[in-house]
C-alpha cells in the first residue's frame, strides 16, 4: 500500500498574548511551560538619558540574555556624555536583563526596577469624584461645544431648549461621559473673557449634572474650572496642556478633580501655521511626560489624569497618521488615553469630504486608535460610536483562558 503523505502546514503567530496562550495550550504542553509565551512576545524599549558607563553595561548584558541594544556611536569610547539607547528583545529576556542588572552599581538596580514596572500589567482606570471609572474596555464622551464658531457643531447648541434636547438624547442612549466647551480651539480661532466663557456653559454644566452624567469642561482657565468644579463638574479637558494659565493646576488640586492633559504645539492662532516636529511620537510623548510630572508636582492626584497626543492640533498630516500608528507607544506612560479625532481636517485631507460627510471616516481612524491602546473616545456621532465601543470592545476582550 502507498505511504500517504499528511500536508504540513505553516503559518506565522500572532505576537500576541491570548492568542500564543490558545495555540500552546492546544498542542498540549506541559503546564510549566507556559512560560514560553514571554519568549514570544516582542518588547523594544528606549531608555534616555544614560551614560557610556551604563549604556556598555545595559549592551553586554543584553548579549549575554539572549537579546539585544542599540546604543550611541560614542558610547564604546565614553565621547558621548549622555545618550538614548534601545531594547530589542522579548519579555522573557527582558525579564532576565532586569535580573542581572539589579545586581549592577552605577544606578542600574534602580534603572532595572522602573524597566520592571513598566513590564507589569496596566489596567487604566479614572477616579471621577469618589467613583472609578474601569477603562479595561473603552469608553465614549460625547462632545457639547456650546459655540458658535466650533468647526462640527458651532451655533446648534446656544440656546437652552437646544441644549437639554441635546442633552437628554445623549444621556437616553446610555452615554454617562460629555465633554462641554464655551469656547472654539479650531486653528485660527479666537480667544475669548472667561466670563463670556462661563456665561456659555454654566446652564449646560448645571443640567448634564442634574440628568447624571460625569462631566468633562473643555477649558484652560482657571477662573472657568474654579467655577464649573466648584458646581461638580469632575474632569477638567485643558487644550493647552498645563500650558497656558500657572493657576490652573492648583484649582484641580484643591477640587481633587480629574484633569486630560493634551498636547497642542503653540495656541490655536498659530499652530498649524508650518508645524515640525524631529520625532512626532517622541516629542509629544515628552512634552506628556513633562506635563504629567508638573501636575502630580502641583498635588494633582495621578489617578485622576488622562493623557491626549491631540491630534490636529500643531500637527500636519502625517504628524497625525504617525501618532495614529505608533499610539500605543503613549501606553508607556501608564495614564488612560483619550482620542478626539472626530470630523477633523485630516479626515478631510484623507478623503476630500467635508465635515458633514466625515463619520465614517471618524469611525474608521478610531477603530484604530482603540486597536492601537485608546482608552477614551472622544467624538460627536452617539449612535456610530456606541456601536463601534460596544463591538471593539468585544474584539479587545481577554480571551478567558486556564493555565
Amino acid at each position: 500500500m502507498a505511504q500517504v503523505v499528511k500536508l504540513q502546514m505553516m503559518k506565522i503567530i500572532s505576537a500576541n498574548e491570548d492568542r500564543l496562550c490558545i495555540k500552546i495550550k492546544n498542542i498540549g504542553v506541559d503546564p510549566y511551560a507556559f512560560y514560553l509565551i514571554n519568549k514570544g512576545l516582542t518588547i523594544n524599549l528606549s531608555i534616555s538619558g544614560v551614560t557610556p558607563c551604563q549604556a556598555n553595561i545595559i549592551k553586554q548584558e543584553s548579549l549575554a540574555v539572549g537579546i539585544d541594544a542599540a546604543v550611541a556611536r560614542g558610547v564604546v569610547d565614553c565621547t558621548k556624555p549622555i545618550s538614548e539607547l534601545c531594547i530589542l528583545a522579548h519579555r522573557h529576556g527582558l525579564k532576565k536583563l532586569i535580573e542581572k542588572l539589579k545586581l549592577q552599581p552605577f544606578g542600574l538596580k534602580e534603572l532595572a526596577v522602573e524597566m520592571e514596572l513598566l513590564l507589569e500589567k496596566y489596567k487604566p482606570s479614572i477616579f471621577l469624584g469618589d467613583e472609578i471609572l474601569s477603562l479595561e474596555k473603552p469608553q465614549f464622551m460625547a462632545i457639547l461645544n456650546v459655540t458658535p464658531d466650533s468647526f462640527s457643531d458651532g451655533g446648534k447648541y446656544l440656546n437652552r431648549e437646544d441644549i437639554v434636547k441635546r442633552l437628554n438624547e445623549i444621556r437616553s442612549k446610555g452615554v454617562c461621559l460629555v465633554d462641554i466647551g464655551g469656547e472654539s480651539t479650531r486653528p485660527f480661532s479666537k480667544r475669548i473673557d472667561a466670563l463670556e466663557e462661563w456665561d456659555r456653559i454654566k446652564f449646560a454644566i448645571e443640567y448634564a449634572l442634574k440628568i447624571g452624567f460625569k462631566v468633562s469642561v473643555d477649558t484652560y482657565k482657571s477662573e472657568v474650572a474654579l467655577k464649573a468644579l466648584d458646581i461638580g463638574s469632575h474632569i477638567i479637558n485643558d487644550v493647552s496642556g498645563l500650558s497656558f494659565d500657572e493657576k490652573l493646576p492648583s484649582v484641580i488640586s484643591k477640587y481633587n478633580a480629574s484633569l486630560c492633559i493634551m498636547h497642542m504645539k503653540g495656541t490655536p492662532e498659530n499652530m498649524q501655521i508650518n508645524p515640525s516636529y524631529k520625532d512626532v511620537v517622541d516629542e509629544v510623548y515628552l512634552y506628556l511626560y513633562r506635563a504629567i510630572e508638573k501636575a502630580k508636582n502641583n498635588g494633582i492626584n495621578e489617578n485622576r489624569i488622562i493623557i491626549d497626543p491631540g491630534f490636529g492640533f500643531g500637527k500636519t498630516l502625517d504628524h497625525n497618521i504617525h501618532l495614529l500608528k505608533y499610539l500605543s507607544e503613549f501606553q508607556s506612560l501608564r495614564k488612560p488615553i483619550m482620542v478626539g479625532i472626530s470630523k477633523k481636517s485630516i479626515i478631510g485631507e484623507l478623503t476630500g469630504n467635508p465635515i458633514e460627510n466625515r463619520t465614517l471616516g471618524s469611525k474608521i481612524l478610531e477603530t484604530v486608535a482603540l486597536q492601537n491602546g485608546a482608552n477614551i473616545i472622544r467624538s460627536h456621532d452617539i449612535n456610530e460610536s456606541k456601536d463601534l465601543i460596544a463591538i471593539m470592545s468585544k474584539i479587545l476582550g481577554s480571551y478567558d483562558r486556564v493555565i
